[in-house]
């Protein structure tokens, strides 16, 4: 382009070549590229590649400035080039016109350009009018500018605050940011001033400013942001749900919030002026951080510099370059900072502002530059990294209210520490999220086949804490102490958070007035008890003791017979330290049988009672020392002082109060044992936490064990109420008591809960209770199917056929990878829709509760199983023979299994089943304690050919669970059955809730079960085919290793005559035996000719016997010598077995050596 309108012609040689030099011959372009190619390298990693790149960069650098001269190798170019980078681009330019036609200009030269230029500048005052604040002002608050106009142009007005008259916008007026809330909005009505842009002129109404406020993005001005007041709830919905809702709210730790030191700076753009800025000072932080946004609102330049910036929670987020940013406080200073920082496409946003009023009323801060007032309501900008955090500070520290501290440095005041936020009043809906948890939870526990477990060290160490530690006091009750794990880490500062969720929770108190009356009738109760004392002051001020202060919430449950509301107390909170009560707590061992037990034992009694300790933990009281870690606050009425109580007895929220409180309730078993035998056996077996289900098969017998029951829990303080029978005898027997929950009325109530269940004890019968919520919006998604399926219980799987296809449909939504609040697929929905509608019926199944045991009846076990492609499952009955001959036959138990995601064969489902099945039977003999009873258990032919033979004969997967399944129970009787008479065969494909409720294959087992012996089903040979029963396959690999003595001698000698005589000393050893042997005369020691030639002979033999190996074979057998080099020398053996030739030369007149 520079020369294609010049003719090439050879008068214009000259010309155009000195054109091209002008152009491309200047010297400062060139070494500042290289300057630049240098600084800019990027970072190099391990590889080799990159790390010889920056080699060769080097070195190209280095060539080329010496290329150019001395004087580019020398430090001017360098300092000048870094240096002009720093500067404003009109400065730049000016450098850049001084310099056009000089190549290498020195420093001093460069220096006096800037003196001269600052010079210029002052003289222009330019420093007056900043222009990027103009323009900034101009696009956040009007599109329009005010201007007039005089006889040649137009001049924009200078800007000015209307409230302090010096150039500067409104908002960065440190007399309007001093005022009130309050203040800032009379001020700007009053002045007629618009609220969304604070200029004058006009009002929001018509402001044309495209800019809203940076919190809640209406249009009103940042300054003017007002945090919306708490709304009170006007919901009229039940109890029960705005407890639930509490009670949610209220178990959620509230971790402490200190303030995070934040400044308000000036940060310099790219045109020099400085715009203001919202940092936070991160001692925490190894690099200094800058919003990407902030980036373009300063318009800095940017280098490449991309890598992974990991935070606290390990999340990982990319940086996208970094820049050079010169800060100053927002105030007028001398100080200024440079300072590195990489770009982040987001900081965290809208740190809370501080309480006004609380710094207000802190006077050591009086008259003091604070780094930022919290007036200033806006995103993070920059975080200050450790590096430049440190040069900031300097001496100077105050300590206010609640662990606040404000500290100097270069900056200004920063305020942080303590917990003095704004209270932000978030409405948050939990209740949904909680439920499901815990119904989850429960429906899964309960498909589990319990099991024996080993204590764990810290479960030991709790009993051996509670053997060593508890007594009873001279009433009787127990005396506990707390179980505190060693060398656990220290409590922090709990009373704020303790005070803070009470005030939460009295707010929520003041809205319904029942629930505030039945909270205070609680904790009156528990005052009136003694179970908690008041603190005095003196106790309260002692900062040395250990405490720890318990958050306390209500729970509503309006099934309970007795108190509605129960108030709950939070030990998981955590302290300022971060650690809570329960962390440092032993939870303990179960001491106490499992549900499937108790509910099994209560089956068996004649007549049944069932009762309750009335407030069992609470009769348990704590060590005095251990109470102050049970501390909580309380008043009765808002006007009030709060006031410190602590709580004296066992704690329902702390981790250890089950154990206990039950082992309170296993000792006293064990300490009456000998004494009062069978009462201590029904504390000890027939106790489910609390609740009490017992009984006998005689009248007499039940009372007794009444009267003994009762007896031994009130010699501890343990009153038994809420009495239930089979029996109006029983209850008229029991002691006369006033209290009005003593007895439950048999006739107004016809059923009760018992464990979950529901039981009717005028017909004695089982229920189920079926509490399902609608779906929202007509549209079934994960979280709706999981929590309305998962309520159902079911603790001895007497529903399975109904519940396996639920549990099938939760395998084919997990599948999905579904959110908790997708749409699940229009199929499942069906599915779900039909079985759902059903589920209602299943409240019209009635299960007798006894089982017509006595102790002269023939008892019998028999267990079903099956599986299909979907799932397997196992079912257990009792056929009990009573006195008079009639036969019971009762479904015991059941639990099924959805088949693994990934296939396995029919047969091996069919394994799992039976595997399943031996474990529920052996469950079943062990709680019963029916250890001598006749076992029957029914299956698949191909199963029943594995059991009878060894496990050692089928693969891996067959035998563990062959062998297991013979182990458990060596007795028990497999035999097939049809799948017609099959039970198990309805719980393992799942048949509707309409068709369970009279099914009865399902509640009685197969017809032939109700009949004598003779008439059940005659074992049948079992014909299975051989690729079904994946017999083990043994691998033997047999190595023939063909071994001779003579390769081993002539591998070890090199020289013949040396083996030869070797040979012939080992030929005259083996004579030495024989003449031993046979007793002949003793034959001498020196090798003889005849050794040597028989030592000649045997390695002829062997050599012959390696190259004419199958030619000997066939002189031997007296057959032709097949094809070879020896076919024509007639070859025969010698009587020495030497092979020799034959031929003509057996007729030569010579040995046959010779020949």
């Amino acid at each position: 382009d520079l020369i294609k309108n010049m003719s090439v012609t050879t008068s214009n040689y000259n010309e155009v070549w000195d054109k091209v030099c002008n152009r491309f011959e200047k010297k400062t372009p060139i070494v500042k590229s290289l300057i630049k190619q240098f600084i800019e390298m990027p970072v190099a990693n391990d590889s080799i590649s990159s790390q010889r790149r920056i080699a060769d960069t080097c070195d190209q650098v280095i060539r080329g400035l010496k290329v150019l001269g001395n004087k580019a190798e020398l430090r001017d170019p360098w300092l000048i080039y870094i240096i002009l980078n720093k500067l404003s681009v009109d400065t730049r330019e000016q450098w850049a016109l001084k310099t056009v036609n000089t190549d290498f200009p020195s420093f001093e030269e460069f220096l006096a350009f800037l003196e001269t230029r600052c010079s210029a500048l002052e003289n222009c005052d330019l420093g007056q009018k900043s222009m990027s604040q103009h323009k900034f002002l101009k696009s956040h608050y009007a599109e329009t500018s005010i201007s007039t106009n005089d006889k040649s142009n137009s001049q924009s007005t200078t800007l000015k605050c209307p409230k302090c008259l010096e150039s500067h916008h409104l908002s960065y007026c440190n007399q309007f940011q001093a005022l009130s809330l309050e203040q800032r909005k009379q001020y700007v009505s009053e002045s007629r001033i618009c609220f969304n842009c604070l200029f004058l002129g006009h009002s929001s109404k018509h402001c044309r400013s495209k800019r809203r406020c940076y919190v809640c993005h209406r249009k009103h001005h940042t300054t003017l942001h007002e945090n919306d007041p708490p709304v009170l709830s006007t919901s009229t919905g039940s109890q029960a749900n705005n407890a639930h809702e509490i009670s949610i709210q209220s178990n959620i730790s509230v971790c402490s919030n200190p303030i995070l030191p934040t400044a308000l700076i000036k940060a310099r753009d790219r045109n020099g002026m400085f715009n203001l800025c919202r940092i936070l000072l991160d001692s925490g932080s190894t690099c200094s951080l800058i919003s990407d946004a902030c980036m373009n609102k300063l318009k800095l330049p940017r280098s490449n510099a991309r890598f992974p910036v990991k935070g606290i929670s390990s999340k990982k987020t990319v940086t996208q370059g970094y820049t050079e940013i010169i800060i100053k406080p927002h105030f007028e200073s001398k100080f200024e900072m440079k300072v590195k920082a990489f770009v982040l496409e987001k900081l965290p946003t809208n740190i809370p502002k501080l309480d006004e009023n609380l710094i207000c009323n802190w006077h050591e801060l009086q008259g003091m530059k604070l780094a930022d007032s919290g007036t200033f309501i806006g995103d993070i900008d920059i975080i200050l990294g450790i590096s430049s955090f440190l040069k900031i500070l300097k001496e100077g520290q105050i300590v206010g209210p609640n662990e606040i501290y404000a500290q100097n440095t270069a900056l200004g005041w920063i305020i942080g520490g303590g917990n003095l936020y704004i209270p932000e009043h978030t409405s948050m809906s939990l209740q949904l999220d909680f439920n499901i948890d815990n119904y989850l939870q429960k429906f899964w526990e309960l498909e589990e086949i319990p099991q024996e477990k080993i204590l764990s060290p810290d479960e030991k160490m709790s009993e051996d804490l509670f053997c060593k530690t508890h007594s009873r006091s001279p009433t009787g009750r127990f005396i506990v102490k707390l179980p505190f794990k060693s060398n656990c880490p220290a409590l922090g500062n709990s009373l704020n958070q303790a005070i803070s969720r009470f005030l939460c929770i009295e707010r929520k108190l003041e809205r319904n007035d029942t629930l505030r009356t039945e909270y205070s009738n609680f904790m009156n109760e528990y005052i009136y008890l003694g179970h908690m004392t008041e603190i005095s002051n003196e106790e309260h001020l002692m900062e040395n003791q250990n405490h720890f202060y318990l958050p306390h919430h209500p729970v509503i449950k309006e099934s309970s017979l007795t108190s509605k509301i129960r108030v709950v107390f939070d030990g998981s909170a955590k302290t300022t330290s971060g650690v809570s009560l329960n962390d440092n707590l032993l939870i303990g061992p179960t001491v106490q049988p499992d549900l499937l037990s108790i509910i099994m034992k209560f089956r068996l009694h004649r007549f049944a009672v069932t009762s309750d300790i009335e407030k069992m933990y609470r009769q348990v009281k704590v060590s005095q020392e251990d109470a102050n870690f049970q501390r909580i606050v309380w008043r009765t009425h808002k006007n009030l002082p709060l006031k410190h109580y602590k709580l004296m007895t066992v704690t329902y929220g702390t981790s250890s109060a089950p154990f206990q409180a039950t082992r309170c309730l296993k000792e006293l078993a064990i300490q009456n044992h000998n004494i009062i035998p069978e009462a201590s056996v029904a504390i000890s077996e027939h106790f489910y936490v609390d609740d009490f289900l017992s009984g006998s098969n005689s009248l007499e017998s039940t009372i007794k064990l009444c009267h003994d029951t009762i007896n031994i829990l009130n010699s501890a303080g343990l009153p038994l109420r809420k009495w239930s029978s089979n029996s109006t005898e029983v209850l008229q027997a029991l002691p006369n008591n006033n209290s009005e929950n003593y007895l439950i009325d048999v006739m107004r109530s016809t059923e009760h809960k018992v464990l979950g269940l529901h039981w009717d004890p005028t017909e004695d019968i089982l229920k189920f209770k079926i509490d399902l919520h609608t779906f929202r919006h007509n549209i079934c998604t994960k979280r709706e199917l999981l929590s309305d399926s998962s309520r159902l219980f079911d603790p001895l799987g007497w529903i399975t056929p109904a519940t396996i296809c639920i549990k099938i449909l939760f395998q084919q939504v997990w599948i999905l990878h579904l959110d908790w609040d997708d749409k699940v697929p229009e199929s499942i929905a069906n599915k779900w829709n039909k079985i759902k509608n059903d589920l209602v019926v299943l409240e019209k199944i009635k299960i007798n509760r006894y089982l017509s045991y006595s102790a002269s009846s023939m008892i019998e076990i028999h267990g079903f199983s099956d599986a299909s492609k979907d799932a397997y499952a196992a079912v257990v009955y009792c056929r009990i023979k009573d006195e008079f001959g009639k036969v019971h036959v009762n479904l015991l138990t059941s639990k099924s299994r959805v088949a693994p995601i990934k296939q396995i064969s029919i047969p091996r489902l069919e394994l799992c089943a039976a595997h399943l099945l031996a474990k529920l039977i052996d469950i079943v003999i062990k709680n019963l304690n029916w250890i001598d009873v006749d076992c029957y258990a029914c299956y698949s032919q191909i199963v029943l050919h594995w059991l009878n033979n060894h496990p050692s004969k089928w693969k891996t997967f067959i035998a563990n669970r062959t062998s297991q399944i013979i182990t458990l129970n060596p007795k028990m009787k497999w035999q097939h059955v049809v799948s017609a008479d099959n039970p198990a065969d309805c719980s393992s494909r799942g048949i509707l809730p309409q068709e369970l409720v009279n099914h009865d294959l399902w509640w009685h087992g197969p017809s032939w079960l109700g009949l004598s012996k003779q008439y059940w089903p005659k074992k049948s040979e079992i014909n299975i085919s051989s690729e079904y029963l994946e017999k083990k396959i043994i691998n033997v690999n047999l190595v023939i290793m063909n071994h001779n003595i003579f390769d081993t001698l002539f591998e070890k000698f090199s020289q013949y005559s040396k083996l030869r005589r070797v040979l012939a000393y080992v030929i005259k050893f083996v004579s030495k035996l024989k003449a031993k042997v046979h007793k002949t005369h003793e034959i001498d020691d020196r090798i003889t000719t005849d050794e040597l030639k028989k030592a000649d002979i045997l390695c002829n033999k062997w050599a012959q016997a390696t190259q004419f190996h199958q030619e000997i074979k066939d002189i031997k057998a007296e057959r032709n010598i097949s094809k070879g080099a020896l076919t024509s020398l007639t070859p025969f053996l010698d009587e020495d077995g030497v092979l020799r030739v034959g031929g003509r030369l057996i007729n030569a007149p010579c040995s046959s050596s010779a020949r």
